[in-house]
């Protein structure tokens, strides 16, 4: 035997040895099989699928000898922390799905102003699997190349993704683990990088207007005033779905920090205290070590937002900026540079209670109907007198 072929041969048994098969077993909290999940795994080489009627999926010609990344979402459940197990041999996964009981959204500039680098797509699947977001709001979705939509598809099958048109590689873009209703924008006369906007269906009585802003960037007179121009747009946007009794939050890049203004930026102020009929609150969110700064360029800064107006407020439960570099206890399958290496900015997500357990609703409608009770009973006997 030549050594040609002799190396030949080598290579395809030990690559054949290092190639197995990962099944993924998706069940509910009683251990039931969930069909119809959306299950992913490894970032580097990404393989996806869906669960059949026994909550199953295989995987085929998983490279093995290495530990693999293992998510699985469903529209009917909440999150599952993600597996993460080393693959030597054919192996299978079982994933337990919560109950889902709060809705998650996110807003990240994911830096695609230019070329993704051949890491960043990969660093940022990591990201966003471990947060697992029911709504993100992207900026700089450059949709050319290994764009957002391609992203989406390959990285994060069963959500959806609309982008803005209004820009060539800062667009924005807004991907939905929900029925995405109605979407609009308004182009470079008002807003340099569109405010684009979109209708979701976050469950079967509530659809929430998310607002996707990405305002002028840079220091001068003309920036910080043109910034204050897409302030104003927005606030009197807002304020007009106020008026129509709309649920609705504003995310984004905003490139204005409250703590170090770039004057004559005035833009959170505009936000908050010119337009109080807009009925916006601006999130106080921080990373593990309690820092609020969302761009770690230089210097660093809090340009990355969500603004939901007062009522959603009202059931916000908590949130974060996502900092695998400042982690207490960051999970073994992210690296201390996932986030640099995914983007300069950081992504921020909030949690609001949107889905109640069944026993609030029944309580709060039968306060409801008793309140109704008594009033009636009450005009009844005063009628009566």
């Amino acid at each position: 035997m030549s050594l040609k072929l002799f190396i030949f041969l080598s290579f395809i048994v030990a690559f054949s040895a290092a190639a197995h098969t990962v099944t993924v077993e998706v069940e509910d909290k009683f251990g039931l099989p969930v069909s119809n999940a959306h299950v992913w795994i490894n970032p580097y080489a990404v393989k996806t699928g869906i669960t059949d009627g026994s909550g199953t999926v295989n995987f085929s010609n998983v490279n093995g000898d290495s530990n693999i990344l293992v998510v699985a979402r469903h529209r009917d459940y909440g999150r599952a922390e993600p597996l993460y197990w080393f693959v030597n041999s054919d192996t299978t996964f079982v994933i337990r799905m919560p109950e889902r009981d709060y809705l998650r959204v996110a807003t990240y500039n994911i830096k695609g102003f230019d070329l993704w680098t051949e890491e960043q797509p990969a660093a940022v699947a990591k990201v966003f699997w471990t947060v697992q977001p029911d709504i993100i709001l992207g900026q700089e979705c450059r949709d050319s190349d290994m764009g957002y939509s391609d992203f989406q598809k390959k990285y994060m099958p069963g959500y959806t993704n609309i982008v803005s048109s209004k820009s060539s590689f800062l667009n924005n873009g807004i991907m939905s683990f929900y029925p995405i209703e109605t979407s609009w924008g308004y182009g470079w006369s008002v807003m340099t990088r569109d405010l684009y906007s979109a209708t979701i269906a976050v469950n079967d009585s509530l659809s929430i207007t998310f607002l996707c802003a990405h305002f002028k960037c840079c220091d001068g007179d003309y920036e910080g005033n043109r910034r204050n121009e897409e302030a104003q747009f927005t606030a009197e946007h807002c304020s007009n779905l106020y008026a129509k009794g709309k649920m609705f939050l504003l995310g984004g890049d905003l490139n204005d920090d409250p703590g170090h203004p770039r004057p004559p930026s005035r833009v959170h102020s505009i936000l908050l205290v010119s337009n109080p009929a807009a009925h916006l609150v601006q999130l106080s969110l921080a990373d593990d070590t309690g820092d609020l700064d969302t761009y770690v360029g230089s210097p660093e800064r809090r340009y990355d937002f969500l603004y939901p107006v007062d009522d959603l407020d009202a059931i916000f439960l908590g949130g974060h900026v996502f900092r695998t570099e400042t982690m207490t206890n960051r999970p073994p399958w992210l690296s201390y540079d996932d986030s640099e290496t995914a983007s300069d900015h950081r992504l921020v997500y909030a949690d609001f209670d949107i889905v109640p357990e069944p026993g609030t609703i029944f309580s709060f409608q039968y306060s409801v109907f008793s309140l109704f009770l008594i009033y009636y009973l009450k005009k009844k006997q005063e009628s009566c007198q």
